[in-house]
């Protein structure tokens, strides 16, 4: 669902900011 797209970019955006 879209809810888990978001999370996915969420996680991701967390990610290359680390």
């Amino acid at each position: 669902m879209k809810t888990l797209l978001l999370t996915l970019v969420v996680v991701t955006i967390v990610c290359l900011d680390l």
